[in-house]
Parts: C-alpha cells; sequence; structure tokens
C-alpha cells in the first residue's frame, strides 16, 4: 500500500471537531466543487470562530504541521486557511480549514468603505478578519491573499460579517 496517496474515506463532516486527531493531521480533502481543505488543531489560546482566519503556528518543526492558532502579535503569520468547524475551532479541537477554492470568511472595515468584486482582501494583525488590501485590477501585495467574489456596500466596525471570496494560495 501506497502511504503517500490521498486519503479518501473521512470519518467525518468538514464541518465537526474532535478532541483527538482522528482523521490525520495535515491531511487534504478535496470536494467535488475543487475546494480543498486541511485537517489542523488550533493550539492557540482563544476560539476561532467559523469562516475565520486561521495562521500557520510559528514553528518550523515538523510537530507543528497542521497546527494553526489566531493571529495574535503584530506581524502576520502565513495565512492557513478559512476556519469550517460550524461551532468554531476551541484550542485543543481539531478541523477543517478552507485552503483553496470559494469559501466565506470574516471580514472587517470601515463603517463608510465599499469593496468592489475581485478585490484581493488580507488578513488584519491580532484579529482572525480580513480587509481589503488592493482594488481590482491593482496587483495583490500578500501572495496568500483571499479575493472578493461580491460588492460589499458598507462593513460594520467592529462586527464582522461573513463574505464571499476565493481562497488564493494557502493550499
Amino acid at each position: 500500500m501506497d502511504n503517500d496517496a490521498l486519503k479518501t474515506v473521512f470519518l467525518k463532516a468538514l464541518t465537526e471537531t474532535h478532541t483527538t486527531d482522528i482523521e490525520g493531521l495535515g491531511s487534504i480533502r478535496f470536494d467535488r466543487f475543487g475546494n480543498k481543505y486541511r485537517y489542523v488543531k488550533n493550539t492557540g489560546t482563544p476560539t476561532l470562530l467559523v469562516s475565520a482566519l486561521a495562521y500557520l503556528v510559528e514553528d518550523s518543526t515538523l510537530a507543528s504541521q497542521g497546527e494553526v492558532e489566531e493571529c495574535l502579535a503584530a506581524g502576520l503569520g502565513f495565512l492557513a486557511g478559512l476556519v469550517m468547524a460550524t461551532a468554531g475551532l476551541a484550542t485543543d479541537e481539531y478541523g477543517w480549514i478552507q485552503v483553496a477554492g470559494r469559501g466565506s470568511a470574516l471580514a472587517l472595515g470601515l463603517t463608510d468603505a465599499t469593496w468592489t468584486l475581485g478585490a484581493t482582501m488580507k488578513g488584519v494583525d491580532q484579529l482572525n478578519t480580513c480587509i481589503q488590501d488592493q482594488a481590482l485590477g491593482t496587483a495583490a501585495i500578500y501572495p496568500r491573499t483571499l479575493v472578493l467574489l461580491e460588492s460589499i456596500a458598507t462593513v460594520q466596525t467592529p462586527a464582522a460579517a461573513a463574505v464571499d471570496v476565493m481562497i488564493i494560495g494557502c493550499g
């Protein structure tokens, strides 16, 4: 049997969480729409809400592969993906994040902000939400970005709202 083959049968739904590693930390999963997911563990203190941005743990050891957390300190780490768990991903819980494809991300902006379809989004320091990075037609600054798939007339601060995005470069 080839140990490097992709796992094709999964025990739980994308929106469920687990207290033990039942799917294999770092496992990759695809759906019929071409979306890509990774099985991770939240090693950070706060619960990551559904559609929140999760970041890779800043540790180069192999033991940390597949571990994510909220970006609590200034200076963003590497965006890992968007949390899928309906009830959120609590500390030391395992679950799925979406790393590529069309998804829903928590967005935070200014009260008068107007975000247009095609704008690139980036993570916010010390928050698990995204804001506009560059307007449509302007090159993205960050290699791991979200592309806005809907126009947003007003995004309230500090409340976060889920927006329709295309996930680029997190896989």
